[in-house]
């Protein structure tokens, strides 16, 4: 049992508080995980990027090497990454970046060190946030100081597949910026 929430505002507004307050009014439908898909105040040139890093002391490592993948699609940070205050052996990185040359090209080739940093979206307004856990994801990421004008919110009843912070909802419809994707059930080939 999973459950889904949405809001829509007409105006930049505390979107994140209200999703939050959607997630807690849904507490007993999952607690596996919880995220957050927040759509924010659109930049017009680069993009805010997500991501996931699967071991805290490889942390300045995994931010090097995704750079320099960066770099090589003609992108760069705008300013310093940021990333979770945590003990937890994984890590929430936010960066901002300039426009790559080529945003499919810039994410497959950015996948191939997927197995210890992971984007989890990539957008000019879509942040994508999430964690293990149910309600402690929305104070350990600030999800309620978020402003936008949309946004998705998912808690998680994991009933096949790991309970790991990749595996929690909303999903990046990867490689297209600003897309994201949630549902409940499993999909089984």
């Amino acid at each position: 049992m999973c459950g889904i929430a949405g809001r829509i505002l007409n105006g930049p507004g505390r979107v994140g508080y209200d999703l939050v307050e959607l997630m807690d009014a849904q507490e007993h439908r999952g607690a596996d995980s919880t995220g957050f898909a927040i759509y924010g105040i659109p930049r017009d040139t680069g993009y805010v990027v997500r991501a996931m890093g699967f071991d805290r002391n490889q942390l300045s490592k995994d931010l090097e090497d995704f750079r320099a993948i960066l770099k090589e699609h003609g992108g760069d940070f705008v300013d310093d990454p940021t990333w979770d205050n945590s003990d937890s052996k994984h890590y929430s990185a936010r960066m901002t970046i300039t426009d790559p040359v080529d945003v499919a090209r810039w994410t497959k080739a950015a996948d191939q060190i997927c197995d210890r940093f992971e984007m989890q979206s990539v957008g000019r307004a879509l942040e994508i946030i999430k964690d293990t856990g149910a309600y402690a994801v929305a104070d350990k990421h600030g999800v309620r100081d978020m402003i936008g004008t949309h946004g998705l919110g998912h808690a998680r009843l994991a009933t096949e597949s790991d309970v790991s912070p990749n595996a929690s909802h909303p999903f990046w419809a990867r490689p297209f910026p600003d897309v994201a994707i949630v549902h409940n059930g499993q999909i089984t080939d």
